[in-house]
């Protein structure tokens, strides 16, 4: 028989540069203290930069170095900046619900430039009242029931006193829950007695079916309200009565008692309040006046615009008075009148009744009272009128009686109107209502256009700008109110739109308007100039704070504009709540210090002139910003959890330098320790590089570019790896060398003693010691698994310059099977021991003793070949052909 040993072919690719230099990974060398010093200027896939991207959950551990195994790092240096992780965003300024959004002082937002505001401008403001200016050239008409202009009417009507024209039932309308109503610019207004909230007390309802349209908001102002009653069972906010008058006013009583089953109405809990209604959404409290000193409590109110007064009743004493009200000071009247009704029962003008609302035009008076006791549930409505000389008023005949108890009662121009409530929780069927008041009122508006002419205001000066608040209503679809304007007297005029300030193309000192009724439902109720002849010689804009998610590192603003002579525009940025400001140029980038960071960010337009009838003019802005920064990043060399180097700055498109070199308290916030931390994770033996992750994290989210890398590193004597001739090592009795590969560290002239020995669970501790001279012995002589021929071992030098210690060894019979073995390495240079007991990591040696038969073939004595179950002859001779070999070889 003949047998086959395996030999495997083990090729070895040696480097023709220095070795441990990992292809495609940049390094040099230098000379410091004797010592080569070499660096690494790449990362791991050859690039000299990576793009770390933060998204503010894991850090991002897409950045790794490659180290030689055996290197020790002396420094490490890299570069850090900000990239945006989302690229330009943009805010675009451009019209006038931009302009208003900001915060400004001395500018003007009202138009679709942005100006400066005007210096000392004067109002003037028409609510086309009594004293309504009428030129001989308007076509449109002044309404005095309204306080409107609209446009002439073809007819007239006249409604018998009392009649009944309108009557509404809505679910709006709850028992004990209404208090005095009033139609203005054609809306329903109704107090509730409800609550006790100020703010919410009014609703406003449509005029055709008494439907809830909203609540608007009642700005107290500086109106103080009168006391609440000390138990919350007579506690309830409403208005009694109240009356509008010609100037977009209404005078109310406000009181804060609610009790239904008596005629008291104390005056501690009540106020007559003074409103600027020229806002359906917002009714602002002006003023508030007690005026029961001598004349005691007071229940209903009226505005009289045949005498422009204002009538109070004061019910205990049975009169009516005229008030003049002026800027929180009241003024009573001359005219006074009693009213009184023989009899008990509770009806107007008798001694026990209650007056709960009044109506007054020219010399009638209408009156709702309570009628007979509360638990009748029903008022009277009567008429009463001056005669001749007397401060007595005349009750007039046929009174009606309404099925339900109520508050306060407005004449509108054309019919009384009034609400009911009702006397208990049980009340049903109330009604908003509206009778004829006997009085001939205009009817049926004329379709077309019309014009109406204001006066004109004269300047000493010429008006540079003018703004125009207007409002007006039309049913009808394609009716409509037009406003004009002329700064020289109608030879140039200027369409306007509502609070749209009007920069005059040709400026002049005679400011007239001019409004335009187009369709027979057009109304115009009232509209504010506010003009002035200069501009602010300065002013500043803020735009609205803009909040993003991430930190932002630069911004480029662009803007159009227009610069008369004389006048100048300045842009600022700020990321830090306005501590600093940055002067920011028109179309360019602006990048941020990294010593703050914010995820806020706000601009400043500075408008000035040196010439007060000029204005520069801002048209549009688009601000555009580049989010997704980072802020105090931080780097994990090895990913292990500990941030080796944690910046405090924000990092921008601007470099930081991260290294053990930044200083703590202005760059990072602890010690850095990236030297160490490298050399943590680089095995000191071994062949080849370690890849080393470097995790990122920031305070915010964003991308870091890492670029300009330098690690400094010097290698040391190393153990590189161990083989054997054929890969395995079987008990065929050949000698099989092994050899054992070492590296000198830089700056070490050589080695003076190698110790290496097979590791395996199966084997006791074997080993041979190379020393200086190719002086070689083993190092436990009493095992007898695995033997070194001492004799024949040899130093050689690699073309890498690596030193290869070759002895050569073999096995017996009685070592165990091993599919891999590892050696045990130790070496000492002339600097002394360096390495110390490694473990091979890539030796993987196989130890086999098991024997493998195969290809056998047997012949019986004439040569014929057997197969199975042959039979043969007893005492002849058979012969075997066939091959053997170690379990795994060939």
């Amino acid at each position: 028989m003949s047998g086959k040993r395996y030999q495997a072919i083990f090729m070895v690719l040696l480097m023709c540069t220095s070795y441990l230099i990992s292809p495609g990974v940049p390094s040099a060398e230098a000379e410091s203290n004797g010592r080569s010093l070499r660096h690494i200027y790449a990362f791991a896939d050859g690039d000299g930069q990576n793009i770390a991207t933060y998204g503010g959950g894991s850090p991002d551990t897409s950045t790794v170095v490659s180290i030689p195994k055996g290197a020790k790092v002396t420094d490490v240096e890299m570069k850090l900046a900000g990239a945006s992780a989302t690229g330009w965003s943009d805010v675009e300024v451009s019209d006038v619900e931009d302009w208003m959004s900001g915060e400004y002082t001395s500018i003007d937002v009202r138009s679709e430039d942005l100006t400066l505001g005007m210096l000392n401008p004067e109002l003037s403001f028409e609510s086309f009242g009594l004293d309504t200016y009428v030129d001989a050239q308007s076509t449109a008409i002044y309404d005095n029931g309204s306080f409107a202009l609209r446009q002439p009417h073809t007819s007239n009507a006249t409604e018998t006193r009392f009649s009944k024209q309108v009557e509404l039932q809505s679910n709006v309308l709850m028992s004990r829950s209404q208090g005095a109503i009033v139609k203005h610019h054609d809306y329903l207004f109704m107090s509730t007695w409800m609550g006790s909230q100020f703010q919410t007390m009014v609703k406003r309802m449509f005029v055709d079916n008494a439907s809830l349209d909203t609540t608007i908001h009642l700005d107290q102002g500086n109106c103080v309200l009168p006391q609440d009653p000390s138990s919350s069972y007579y506690k309830g906010y409403a208005f009694r009565d109240w009356a509008l008058t010609d100037d977009e006013r209404l005078f109310g009583i406000f009181t804060t008692y609610k009790y239904f089953y008596s005629n008291a109405a104390p005056a501690e809990y009540h106020r007559v309040l003074e409103f600027d209604v020229r806002d359906d959404d917002v009714w602002h409290c002006l003023h508030s006046y007690d005026i029961s000193p001598q004349f005691g409590d007071y229940t209903a109110l009226s505005y009289d615009r045949t005498r422009d007064k204002v009538w109070v009743v004061h019910n205990s004493q049975h009169k009516v008075v005229t008030y003049e009200f002026d800027n929180g000071q009241f003024t009573r009247g001359d005219l006074i009148y009693t009213f009184n009704t023989a009899g008990s029962a509770n009806q107007c003008g008798t001694s026990n009744g209650i007056t709960r609302g009044i109506a007054v035009h020219g010399d009638m008076f209408f009156m709702r009272c309570l009628k007979d006791n509360y638990y009748n549930n029903r008022d009277q409505i009567k008429a009463w009128a001056i005669t001749g000389s007397s401060t007595s008023l005349i009750p007039q005949p046929s009174p009606i009686t309404i099925s339900s108890m109520g508050t306060g009662l407005v004449y509108d121009g054309e019919r009384l109107i009034t609400v009911d409530s009702g006397y208990s929780s049980s009340s049903n069927s109330l009604r908003y209502r509206e009778f004829g008041s006997g009085i001939t009122y205009d009817t049926i508006p004329a379709p077309g256009s019309t014009t109406w002419y204001g006066d004109v205001i004269y300047t000493e000066s010429d008006i540079v700008a003018v703004n125009v608040e207007s409002y007006w209503s039309a049913v009808s679809q394609g009716d409509r109110v037009d406003y004009w304007i002329s700064a020289d007297n109608g030879t140039h005029w200027e369409l306007v739109t509502s609070n749209e300030t009007i920069h005059f193309d040709y400026p002049g000192s005679e400011l007239v308007w001019k409004i335009q009724l187009i369709g027979s439902s057009a109304v115009s109720w009232w509209f504010e100039i506010e003009y002035a002849t200069e501009y602010s010689p300065s002013g500043t804009w803020y735009a609205p704070v803009l909040q993003v998610g991430t930190s932002i590192g630069k911004v480029r603003p662009e803007w159009d504009f227009e610069l008369p002579t004389g006048t100048n525009i300045q842009f600022r940025v700020t990321n830090d709540e306005g501590v600093n400001w940055y002067d920011a140029v028109n179309g360019q980038e602006l990048s941020f210090s990294s010593d703050t960071a914010s995820t806020d960010i706000q601009y400043a337009i500075t408008l000035s002139t040196d010439n007060s009838v000029f204005t520069p003019r801002m048209e549009e802005v688009i601000f555009w910003y580049e989010e997704g920064y980072p802020d105090k990043p931080e780097l994990d060399v090895g990913n292990d959890g500990t941030f080796d180097w944690q910046s405090i700055q924000f990092l921008n498109e601007s470099s930081v330098i991260a290294s053990d070199s930044s200083s703590v308290g202005s760059e990072v916030s602890a010690a850095p320790s990236l030297v160490e931390a490298l050399n943590t994770f680089i095995p000191q033996n071994g062949e080849g590089n370690v890849e080393i992750p470097i995790a990122v994290k920031a305070a915010s989210p964003g991308r870091v570019k890492i670029y300009d890398l330098d690690i400094t590193y010097e290698m040391v004597t190393r153990a590189v790896s161990v083989e054997i001739e054929g890969g395995v090592l079987v008990p065929d009795g050949i000698w099989r060398d092994l050899s054992v590969y070492v590296a000198l560290g830089d700056g070490v002239n050589s080695v003076t003693e190698v110790t290496a020995g097979l590791e395996s669970d199966n084997l006791p501790s074997t080993a041979f010691r190379w020393e200086t001279g190719n002086q070689c012995n083993t190092v436990n002589t009493e095992q007898n698994f695995v033997f070194y021929d001492s004799g024949n071992c040899t130093l050689t030098t690699t073309p890498s310059g690596l030193k290869k210690i070759t002895i050569p060894v073999k096995s017996n019979w009685t070592l165990q099977d091993n599919p891999s073995s590892e050696a045990i390495i130790s070496v000492v240079d002339n600097e002394g021991l360096k390495v110390s007991d490694w473990t091979s990591d890539n030796f993987g040696l196989r130890i086999e003793n098991d024997l493998q038969l195969s290809d056998l073939s047997f012949f019986d004595f004439n040569e014929q070949s057997l197969q199975d179950y042959a039979w043969v002859r007893g005492g002849t001779n058979l012969s075997i052909s066939g091959t053997f070999s170690f379990e795994g070889t060939s």
